[in-house]
Formats: C-alpha cells, structure tokens, sequence
C-alpha cells in the first residue's frame, strides 16, 4: 500500500486482501466478466477481479511496460493484493487529469489543437516500442492540460508489432469516442502529429477506415449503443431519454404510433415543442449495418453532399434487441399529397418539380440512388424560398458505390414518376423535369432514350 493513498483507503476500511475484496461503499463503475471497478473516494479507484488472478498479474506487467518508455503513462497504483479468491488493483487519478470525452467536450481554440497534437505524439511513440492495446478505448484514456496521456484498463496491451495492429487501435479509439464529439480539423491534426507530417495521411486514413468497419461488424460495439451529437443527447436527456432502452421504448402522452408493420413501428413523438419521427426496427440478422444505424449515416450524407435530407437526432442498436432512429420532422407536406390536392399553381407546381429534378440530378452526380424515390418521400414546404422548399426523407435504402449502373438511376426516376398525381402533373411537366434533370434545353437522343426506359420501367411498379 502506498503511503500516500493509506488515508484515503483507511477511511474505507481497505487495509488488507480480505477487507479489499470485501468493500461494499463507493460507486459501481463498471462490472464485466468476473471483474469490476468501484470508486471508493476522490480519485482512487478499486479493481477487483474475482478468481481471476491471473488478469491482475497481467494488468501490472502492462503497466510496467508503459512506465518504462515514451508513450502514455501508466496511472499511480495505490495498493495491490491477492489471495484465494482472486486479486485487486487499487488505482489514482493523477491530479488534473480528466477523461479524453470530457476533455473533448470543454476544450476549444488552441488548447483543443495542442490536445490532439499531444495524443497523436504519445500513441506514436507506444506504437513506435512495438506495442499495441487492443482496449485503447476514450474512456480508457485521461489527459491533463500539460500534455501528459494516461492509459486505464491496459491489461491487453503486448507486443504486437506492425501497422495492423496500430490501425486497429486508432480505428477502438475512434469508435469509441462519443459521435460529434470529435471533428475532422481534430482527427486531422492528431493523425498528422501521429504519422510526424503529412505524407502519408491518405495510406492512413484508409487503413484506419478498413480496421473501423471490421471493428464495428462485432456484436460488442453494437450492444445497446446510443449515439447522438452532445447538443441532441442533452436535449433528449432533459426528457428522459439518455440511453438505448429509452430510444427503443419512449412512451408518453406526446407519442403516437402511426403504423405497425412486420419489421418495424414508425412513431410521431411531440418532444419539448419539436416534433420528432421514431422508427423502431425489430432485430435482422447478420453482421450488416442495422436499418437505423444505417438510415443515420445516410443522412449524414447526403446533408454532406449539399442535398436537403431529414436531419437525424439519435439512433440505438442492439444486435440482440433491434434498433431505433429518431429525426427531426421535416415542414411541410408529402409532395403527393399537395399535387393532388391542387394547393400549388402551376408555376409553384413547375418549380417544385426542377427543385425534385435537381435533387435526383445531385443524387446521380455523386453515384447515390434512394430506392424509394416516390412523392411521398418529398416533403414540401411552400413557405420556404424557391429552390429550398423539398426536404428527402425515408433514408433507410440510400446507398451510395462508384460506378452505380444507368438501372438505378432509372428506377429511381421512375419511381418518381410513378407517384407523380395525374392530374395535375402533365406530359409537358415530365419533358420540363428531364430537362431540368440533365441540364439541358432540349431533349437529345441521350436524354430521350432514358425517358424511354423511365417509361417502361415505371410501367412495372
């Protein structure tokens, strides 16, 4: 027992193994397979791992590791015992350090830069020893305003040499840091400060990407997951939604289900005078993208790509339970629905239909297609400005590949044109609509023969 930390582990009763593995005070912070973390007081934290000795054994030879060269630093060990019944790692918070999260979450400007740049140097140089950790996770990670990098929970950490390894650190760090928190200026400046310069941040970013998707396959990342940008995640616990569970059932007087289908729920939730949609999708199999997870990214996308999409608020997944997604409703009414019930003149009804052209054109332009590219899919609002009134919801089929073939985009036009009431919408509407769609004054042999196979194929739905 270190002298130091006797007090504050006196206080506690914690004197011996026994009394250690005994101690029932303080907080639970974490419990996972025979093992678990209590914070006894202030900044000491008690591990205890449960006929499991072996696990402690191998915590405090990592730690060692890590004091013994550059890279981040191991956290101060307050005492350490073992016995029959397993072994126990109590542990310090080094004096002003905080979780990487936190730090993210209250650092702007140049302190936020030198954070980065500090990160990107300490995990250079532990990769650089020929070490790795598969648990590099942000909440295993504290920083301190002075540049200093501790790593908690480092029982995996070996020497396992090579950049595959390395990028699969980088790839746990970056999956596990909260979404929003981290923005691409701090993912470039800690990749450069990581790699010492520029010059191979595109051979990087690629591996990194490819390690973050096998990472993401796996089950463990994708129980009970919650992911919301900080300003939405604030929102939504101000209303007593702060995890997966509460994204997978919310019920309130507010919320409303609007249809049932064998799949999925889609609800209307009224939400602290916002209006949110709610899709609840039962579980699918395989290791894919879940429909919510995928319908958030999509939107992401297309928001990227300069295309007026719904904006996503939150979505949770389980692989075992199903998955939820929530976004902000869009204004206005089902393109369909307005058409057919004449609220647009003609000339609104034209310049709603190149707003519609020029959507699809962008889709096309950057190899995407919708899939359910109908009217109702369109939310127009005519109180918005000319050329900003179309909102594209129903994300959950987008998907973007270079090299898309002629078929999609066909199927995708076709759609619309299948939905399109007619009345009011007219053949001159249609010609107006592929000219606006392909920029062009008049219709070539080009542009004619797509219209050709629009026609057939709509013919088909």
């Amino acid at each position: 027992m270190v002298e130091r930390y006797r007090e504050v582990l006196d206080r506690a009763a914690i004197r011996d193994f026994a009394s250690a593995m005994a101690f029932s005070g303080g907080v639970l912070v974490n419990a996972h397979r025979g093992r678990s973390v209590v914070r006894v007081e202030g900044s000491i934290y008690l591990k205890r791992f449960v006929l499991r000795p072996g696990e402690a054994e191998r915590e405090e030879r990592a730690m060692a590791l890590l004091a013994a060269g550059p890279g981040p630093a191991p956290v101060p060990v307050a005492a350490t015992g073992r016995g029959p019944g397993g072994a126990f790692l109590a542990t310090a918070r080094p004096e002003g350090a905080v979780m990487l999260r936190e730090a993210l979450r209250v650092l702007a400007g140049r302190a936020r830069r030198d954070l980065a740049r500090a990160l990107g140097t300490k995990l250079a140089a532990l990769h650089g020893r020929g070490l790795t950790c598969p648990d590099l996770l942000a909440h295993h990670l504290l920083v301190r305003g002075d540049g200093e990098v501790f790593l908690l929970d480092a029982g995996r950490l070996a020497r396992r040499g090579g950049w595959r390894g390395a990028a699969r650190d980088l790839a746990a760090l970056d999956l596990s840091l909260p979404f929003g928190l981290a923005s691409a200026s701090d993912r470039l400046r800690f990749l450069v400060a990581y790699l010492g310069g520029p010059g191979r941040i595109r051979e990087w970013a690629g591996r990194i990407s490819a390690a973050f998707r096998k990472l993401d396959r796996r089950s463990r990342h994708r129980t009970k997951r919650f992911v919301a940008a900080p300003a939405d995640a604030e929102f939504l616990a101000g209303h007593g939604v702060r995890d997966f569970a509460g994204l997978l059932s919310y019920a309130s007087p507010g919320a409303v289900c609007r249809r049932v289908l064998p799949d999925r729920e889609n609800w209307r939730v009224e939400l602290g005078g916002r209006t949110l949609f709610v899709k609840r999708h039962r579980p699918v199999r395989g290791l894919g993208k879940t429909p919510a997870a995928g319908e958030f990214e999509a939107a992401l996308m297309l928001r990227r790509l300069g295309i007026r999409a719904m904006r996503p608020v939150a979505y949770g997944e389980d692989v075992r339970e199903g998955s939820a997604i929530w976004v902000d409703g869009a204004p206005g009414e089902p393109l369909d629905d307005l058409l057919a019930r004449g609220a647009a003149p003609a000339p609104v009804r034209r310049e709603l239909l190149r707003e519609a052209a020029g959507i699809l054109a962008r889709l096309r332009r950057f190899s995407v297609h919708h899939r359910d590219f109908y009217c109702c899919h369109l939310i127009a609002d005519l109180s918005a400005p000319a050329g900003a009134r179309i909102t594209l919801i129903d994300l959950q089929r987008v998907r973007r590949k270079p090299g898309l073939r002629e078929r999609w985009f066909v199927k995708d036009a076709a759609q619309l044109l299948h939905s399109a009431p007619r009345p009011p919408v007219t053949r001159t509407d249609g010609v107006r609509f592929l000219r606006a769609y392909f920029g062009v004054d008049r219709l070539g042999p080009r542009e004619k023969s797509f219209a050709r196979r629009v026609l057939r194929k709509a013919g088909t739905l």
